[in-house]
């Protein structure tokens, strides 16, 4: 009950600006899927009639409670927000069963932690107000929320980019403990744009906007390995050609100072006979016993 009364609290104060506030009574709890929807009664007193829109621009102070902004409403009314859903990748945290009751003190404490750290990277964007991380999945730890901004609102492209230009060297997010895989943030996509003050003012629209990522690099064009194989036979191919032809020539050199056998064949007497190139035999001189090459014909 120490939630309620504060809460108490802060909705007294923050309209106290406008009113004098008599009192602001809760009626009604109603649990929905873990989160707890609270509907109350302000009492005002004042000659005229209250102004709806002040009224909840001044209740826009209950996103330090972790108060979903976006179901904010009074008589009917919301404020004219624009809500970017936000996913990421915890590398650092562990994933427990636990994350997955909203009821748990492990799921308030590190949703508030999460919002906070978010709503730290986004602080420069004037019209930010709150971060609200509603759910853990499995996969390290995957976290999925929302961030709600006034109009003007940045472009989720532009929320993206300072999301992921807040993520140190070592995936801290925002200088904090919380280390996160910056291509898995993602901002948009089905975001619950409320119709501001007006006779329609109770109507909800999704948005269908297309989600922004930051794409992984691309792989960096480089020289194939069936290249590189084909260089290096070709290499060994240019210096072993100089050998074999080298190798082929002194054989062939070899084949013409040696003898060769001719076949030489009569058909018209049926007779083979075998010539010899360098025909001829050595012979001995009888003074001075010096051999000398005689050439013949066979």
């Amino acid at each position: 009950m120490d939630l309620l009364e504060k809460l108490v609290r802060e909705v007294t104060a923050s309209v106290s600006g406008l009113y004098h506030v008599r009192n602001f009574t809760i009626s009604q709890l109603r649990n929905l899927g873990g989160n707890t929807e609270i509907t109350g009664d302000l009492y005002l007193d004042t000659v005229l009639h209250a102004d709806i829109t002040e009224v909840l621009e001044a209740l826009t102070a209950l996103s330090a409670l972790s108060m979903d902004l976006s179901s904010l409403s009074v008589e009917g009314s919301k404020l004219g927000l624009l809500v970017y859903p936000l996913s990421f990748v915890v590398t650092n945290r562990p994933f427990s069963q636990k994350l997955q009751d909203p009821l748990s003190e492990e799921h308030h404490n590190l949703s508030r932690h999460l919002g906070d750290v978010v709503a730290r990277a986004l602080r420069d964007y004037p019209s930010f107000l709150t971060a609200i991380i509603k759910e853990f999945l499995p996969g390290s730890l995957l976290c999925h929320g929302n961030v709600i901004f006034r109009r003007p609102a940045p472009t989720s492209v532009q929320v993206l980019k300072t999301l992921v230009s807040s993520v140190g060297p070592n995936q801290a997010l925002a200088g904090s403990d919380i280390h996160v895989d910056p291509f898995s943030l993602a901002v948009g996509v089905g975001g619950w744009q409320p119709v501001g003050q007006s006779s329609c003012s109770r109507l909800s629209v999704l948005c269908s906007a297309p989600e922004d990522t930051l794409e992984p690099p691309r792989p960096q064009p480089g020289f194939p390995a069936y290249g590189v194989a084909l260089v290096v036979i070709g290499g060994l191919c240019i210096v072993a050609a100089p050998v074999v032809l080298a190798c082929l020539g002194t054989k062939r050199l070899g084949w013409q100072a040696g003898g060769a056998l001719w076949d030489r064949r009569d058909p018209e007497v049926g007779v083979q006979t075998l010539e010899m190139d360098n025909q001829g035999f050595w012979t001995e001189d009888p003074e001075d016993g010096h051999f000398e090459w005689q050439s013949t014909s066979a």
